[in-house]
């Protein structure tokens, strides 16, 4: 299956290959991924769905979009969450501490949707802001942060 992976910093690699998202993963520090759009994806020629993801010291971040789904294990939905934030795009991104995933876990779950196009069903996948935690977005008809 032909997918598109593209790095923190706008190259897509058009053949791209599951060593090079290993690689990118494993040996690209976290400090690395500040830089450029902050974050890296995996893309089919044919739907606009992708998955995003970056590197924080604390582990890897990944996303479904557009809808916002991340994976998640049942004693992760269940922890308190810390607010993190990383830099997508120049925009603060803010995320729930639960959700990062160590690089071995990351590559497992993005070489399944890169090899077979669909979202690893070891995790349970929810909308990111269903996670209790400080995402800063405001809800005007109840005029609080949600």
């Amino acid at each position: 299956m032909k997918y598109y992976l593209t790095d923190y910093l706008g190259k897509k690699d058009e053949e791209s290959k599951l060593e090079t998202l290993r690689k990118m993963i494993k040996h690209t520090p976290f400090n690395e991924w500040k830089k450029g759009s902050g974050d890296s994806a995996i893309n089919f020629p044919d739907t606009n769905e992708q998955l995003i993801f970056f590197k924080l010291e604390q582990g890897v971040f990944i996303m479904q979009h557009p809808d916002y789904l991340i994976p998640m294990t049942s004693d992760k939905i269940n922890q308190k969450a810390k607010t993190l934030t990383h830099y997508v795009g120049g925009n603060e991104m803010s995320i729930p501490d639960n959700s990062l995933y160590s690089e071995e876990e990351a590559f497992e779950v993005l070489s399944t949707f890169a090899q077979h196009k669909e979202l690893s069903n070891k995790y349970k996948w929810i909308d990111l802001y269903e996670i209790e935690f400080d995402h800063g977005f405001y809800n005007k008809e109840f005029q609080c942060l949600i």
